[in-house]
C-alpha cells in the first residue's frame, strides 16, 4: 500500500510477518509467522510494522485477512430468566478454527459490552459434531437485556450472531410448583394491575410446545397448566404481558 494523503495518522491495516530458514518464500522453511498491523505514520509519510524478534534476519510481509468462522452453524440462541440470573444458551452444528465465544449485552440503546467469554469445547477449535454451551449473566439489567455472541476464530477473525433478549421487571413476581412435576404445574403470578398475558412452554432449544392466553387480574393469580403430555426433560414457562413484561421460569418434567 503506497502513501496517500487520505490516510489518517495511526490508521492501520492487518499484515502477516514471515521468516523463512534456508531461503526465501517458496524455498526456505517457514519458522515464524506473526499477525500484526501496519500503522501509518503521517509525519514520516510511511508505514511502520511493529513486532518482536529474537534475532536479526530477513522478513517478508504479506496481506492478512483473518478468517471468519462462517462454518460455525448456529442452530439456536436462547436467552431466558432463571431465578436471579439470565441464562444465555446456544447450540452449533459444527465448529471450524474456533477459539471462543464472547457474550455481549446491551440495554435498550443497543450499546453492547462484553460480559463474559466461553472457550470452544472442541479440540483445536474444530468439530463436525453438535456442541452446546451456556452462560449465566449473574448481574442482569432491569428492563431489556439484549444478548449476542461474538464468535472468534483462532486467527482473530470474528462474526456476530443474531440478537436475542429478555425483559426483567421488578414489579411482577412469578412462582412455579411443584417442580419437578409429573402431571400439573401451578403458576402463581402476583401482578400490580389487570392485563392480558400469553404463556408459552418451550423446550431447551426454544421450540414452543404449548400456548395459553389469559387475563391477569390485579393481585395474586393461580394458573394450573397440564404438562402430562410432555416427554421427561427440561422446559421453560414463558410469561409475556400486553404491556411488555416478560419472565421465564425453568421446570423439570418427570
Amino acid at each position: 500500500v503506497g502513501p496517500t494523503s487520505s490516510l489518517n495518522n495511526g490508521q492501520s491495516v492487518p499484515v502477516s510477518v514471515h521468516k523463512y530458514d534456508g531461503g526465501g518464500v517458496g524455498v526456505g522453511t517457514l519458522t515464524t509467522s506473526i499477525n500484526t498491523n501496519a500503522v501509518w505514520n503521517a509525519t514520516m509519510q510511511r508505514w511502520e510494522v511493529p513486532f518482536t524478534i529474537s534475532s536479526f534476519s530477513t522478513f517478508y510481509l504479506t496481506s492478512f485477512k483473518p478468517s471468519i468462522p462462517l462454518s460455525n452453524n448456529l442452530i439456536s440462541l436462547v436467552a431466558q430468566i432463571e431465578n436471579a440470573s439470565n441464562k444465555v444458551s446456544w447450540i452449533v452444528s459444527s465448529e471450524d478454527n474456533l477459539d471462543s465465544y464472547l457474550i455481549e449485552r446491551a440495554d435498550a440503546n443497543h450499546e453492547f459490552i462484553v460480559i463474559g467469554e466461553v472457550k470452544s469445547k472442541s479440540p483445536n477449535g474444530n468439530s463436525a459434531n453438535v456442541v452446546s454451551y451456556q452462560f449465566y449473566d449473574k448481574e442482569p439489567l432491569i428492563g431489556v437485556n439484549n444478548y449476542r455472541l461474538k464468535m472468534v476464530s483462532l486467527d482473530g477473525g470474528y462474526q456476530f450472531t443474531k440478537t436475542v433478549n429478555v425483559f426483567r421487571n421488578g414489579g411482577t413476581e412469578i412462582y412455579l410448583y411443584p417442580n419437578p412435576v409429573i402431571t400439573d404445574i401451578t403458576m402463581l403470578v402476583n401482578s400490580k394491575k389487570e392485563l392480558g398475558a400469553t404463556i408459552t412452554i418451550t423446550d431447551v432449544i426454544g421450540k414452543v410446545t404449548d400456548r395459553i392466553e389469559r387475563n391477569i387480574e390485579k393481585g395474586q393469580n393461580q394458573i394450573q397448566i397440564g404438562v402430562e403430555h410432555l416427554s421427561p426433560g427440561t422446559y421453560y414457562i414463558n410469561y409475556r404481558t400486553s404491556d411488555g413484561i416478560i419472565s421465564s421460569q425453568k421446570f423439570i418434567k418427570k
